[in-house]
């Protein structure tokens, strides 16, 4: 029965780590979307090296005259919608179009260092710098690129490890809490797989790097869902990056 149910677990462990690698947004993804005439096709970029800059693809079918400019508006952040895209803040970054591929449009955008989230809209101005039609995510947020860094391979190894682990632990204990449902007292049994599993969650946390040893990070950015924490510890701190060639463009 105990080695059933240890195998089982691996089972059910295995199942959710393609869940999560499938339903995860740090994958690039295909989106389209339709505005004012104009068909967008971009497959995302949600991941760029670190102090480097992410190529941005976008395929658009439409009236794009010669004279309009197909520009990203960054330096954004997560809370703006569609409403605040012509804030005077936001960056410019101007696209240029494939030479090759007919309708495709390139951008490379800057990005500063790892963690650091750089969000954006596609947008057509004309020359005069009026907005024609913009392109966002279905629920009129901004898409978001982030900057990552080389991570060594035993603290990659180590941490999808632990992040096994803990799932694994986390399910044989649940095994152990049918019995006390069931009004059993085998208390000892169950806690013993939990206190694994937060043994296991808290050596995986991603902030106990080299040098960045902070587990108290990840709880913290976790209970705040994920918005800006201005008081979190430093390497979980969501930042913007401002560079020159941004900041300093003009606005419309």
């Amino acid at each position: 029965m105990k080695i059933l149910r240890v195998v089982i677990a691996a089972l059910i462990t295995v199942v959710l780590f393609f869940v999560a690698r499938d339903t995860s947004r740090g994958h690039p993804e295909t989106v389209t979307g339709k505005a004012n005439g104009y068909d967008f096709t971009m497959v995302t970029t949600p991941k760029a090296p670190e102090n480097d800059s992410g190529r941005i693809a976008v395929r658009i079918e439409g009236p794009v005259a010669a004279d309009d400019y197909v520009i990203l508006r960054t330096g954004l952040t997560t809370e703006a919608k569609k409403a605040q895209q012509d804030n005077p803040h936001a960056g410019i970054t101007h696209f240029t179009q494939d030479p090759d591929t007919a309708g495709l449009w390139v951008a490379y955008l800057p990005i500063g260092k790892r963690g650091t989230k750089e969000y954006y809209f596609i947008q057509i101005r004309d020359p005069r710098g009026n907005l024609i039609t913009s392109f966002a995510r279905d629920d009129g947020y901004p898409f978001m690129m982030k900057a990552i860094g080389d991570v060594p391979w035993y603290v990659l190894v180590g941490h999808i490890s632990m992040i096994f682990a803990t799932a694994f632990f986390v399910v044989m204990a649940l095994f152990l809490a049918i019995p006390l449902i069931r009004g059993g007292d085998n208390v000892r049994a169950m806690s013993k797989w939990y206190f694994w599993a937060v043994a296991a969650a808290f050596l995986g946390s991603p902030s106990i790097m080299p040098g960045r040893f902070n587990p108290w990070g990840s709880t913290i950015a976790v209970g705040r869902s994920g918005r800006v924490c201005r008081s979190a510890p430093t390497p979980l701190t969501t930042r913007r990056s401002c560079f020159s060639s941004i900041c300093c463009s003009p606005s419309w």
